[in-house]
Parts: C-alpha cells; structure tokens; sequence
C-alpha cells in the first residue's frame, strides 16, 4: 500500500470534514445575504463540532487489545427435509474474549 492510500484510509474522513469546513466558511465570508452567512457559519459549527470529536475518538485508543475466539461444535447429519442439519437440531457455540493474550 503506497502512502496516499495509507493517508485516504487513515485521515480521510477527517480531511474530507476540513474540506467541508473551509467550503462552508469561505462560503459564508463571500455571500452578501445574511441568512446564507448565518446558516454557512451554523453548519460549520455543526461540522467543527464533529471534528473536534473525531480527532478525540482517534487520540484516546483503548490500551487493551480485542480478540474474540469462536469455536462451532457444527456435527451435520442427513435429514429428509433440508438435506442437512444439524445433529439432534442442536447448535452450541462457545466465545471467548482475549485481553492482552489472557482469556476472559
């Protein structure tokens, strides 16, 4: 993967609400309306707002690392009507949670 597409992947909802923000302000600097000044620098806000939270989301990661095991105990049998199925119409599946290699 080349760096663009690191970048577009990484930061690219990110760089697309900054686009969206400088659209919006530059919009509400040129308009000579003074509704269409309000609701340009209302929207901003509205998008600085969601920016701000992102950059928080993307700045706290949780330190503990998630994976889930999941294990099927899946015994087909023949059946008449479906082909398949399983074996006395029971299904049993375990979970488990690994934190930092321990499972929980």
């Amino acid at each position: 993967m080349n760096q663009l597409e690191h970048f577009v992947i990484q930061y690219g909802f990110i760089t697309g609400l900054i686009l969206i923000i400088l659209v919006l302000i530059i919009g509400g600097i040129r308009f000579k309306k003074s509704l269409l000044k309000q609701v340009c620098f209302n929207v901003s806000a509205i998008f600085i707002a969601l920016l701000i939270y992102e950059i928080y989301l993307g700045t706290t990661q949780p330190s503990n690392s998630y994976t889930g095991n999941y294990r099927t105990d899946y015994k087909p049998v023949t059946d008449t009507l479906l082909g398949y199925s399983h074996l006395n119409k029971s299904f049993v599946a375990t979970n488990g949670k690994k934190v930092d290699n321990n499972l929980s």
